[in-house]
């Protein structure tokens, strides 16, 4: 497993939901989802979406001792924004993907989020702050959107 580097094809493929009687990879979603996610720390990121390893899958890992809802790195399958706050900021951002690049980027500064977790179990929180923008920034991966694309610089 190995984080795949723009412009590889699986960065603009919008990705399938997730089926959960088949992992992505091997026979053992315990054990995929710890390698992910030690990947996606390893690599320093606070977050890593499914194609950006080369699988169109809805699914990315997130995570930061910063962030107040998840402070440990976890998988979130399926997820979805069902609302955003119509205020939206400017911020940096950089993405695994796109080493040593960074972009400004507008985002809603507060958005409502669903997901289902390992067992398939819907979960749902609102987040804010740089925690909500980097589940903003996996969620366009798994829509074939990458930030380049949305970012202030490119869209003057």
């Amino acid at each position: 497993m190995q984080i795949v580097i723009s412009p590889y094809p699986t960065l603009h493929q919008v990705s399938t939901p997730v089926n959960f009687f088949m992992p992505p990879v091997g026979n053992d979603w315990s054990q995929f989802e710890k390698d992910y996610l030690h990947l996606m720390v390893a690599g320093h990121g606070l977050g890593m979406a499914a194609n950006q390893i080369g699988i169109t899958q809805r699914f990315f890992g997130i995570g930061h001792e910063s962030f107040d809802e998840f402070k440990k790195p976890v998988i979130l399958y399926n997820p979805r924004v069902t609302k955003t706050s119509e205020e939206v900021e400017i911020d940096r951002e950089g993405c695994l993907s796109f080493p040593g690049v960074w972009y400004n980027v507008y985002r809603p500064v507060e958005v409502e989020v669903e997901w289902q977790n390992m067992k398939g179990e819907m979960q749902g929180t609102k987040l804010k702050g740089y925690e909500g923008r980097c589940f903003q920034h996996e969620l366009d991966h798994l829509n074939g959107i990458t930030f380049d694309y949305k970012a202030e610089e490119n869209n003057q």
